[in-house]
């Protein structure tokens, strides 16, 4: 099973790195499920993933008392991630989660570009459909 094989387009919200927590927190209550992937749109490369902010970085921001309003996602978001390939073999992906332990998946084409989001869900239905 490659990655152009799942559902990747779904399961989040994209956003630049400018954007301030309270619009995040709307955008994500839209989407109801899943993650805002933050795009950088300040290199020639526009359209690279920076990282994902979640509804808990969104709570924490508010726990730390932070002006929502000004803040922005770039100061929060979680950089712990690895990019694969839509040709990439799904399996492969699996080997290098569990030796690097990434908080997300970035779908991205041959110049970095992101392309889609690898979910937990999309990750699960991937294990399901490799089983014997």
């Amino acid at each position: 099973m490659r990655v152009s094989d799942l559902e990747i387009k779904d399961e989040h919200v994209i956003v630049s790195p400018e954007t301030t927590l309270d619009v995040a927190a709307k955008k994500i209550l839209e989407l109801g499920k899943g993650v805002l992937v933050v795009l950088d749109n300040r290199r020639p490369n526009y359209g690279s993933p920076l990282g994902i902010l979640t509804d808990s970085h969104l709570l924490m921001a508010l726990a730390n008392s932070l002006d929502c309003k000004n803040e922005i996602c770039l100061n929060h978001l979680d950089s712990n991630f690895i990019s694969v390939k839509l040709d990439n073999e799904v399996k492969d992906i699996s080997k290098e989660m569990q030796t690097k332990k990434p908080s997300s998946v970035m779908v991205v084409d041959e110049n970095g570009n992101f392309v889609g989001y690898f979910s937990p869900n999309d990750y699960r239905e991937a294990l399901i459909s490799l089983s014997p």
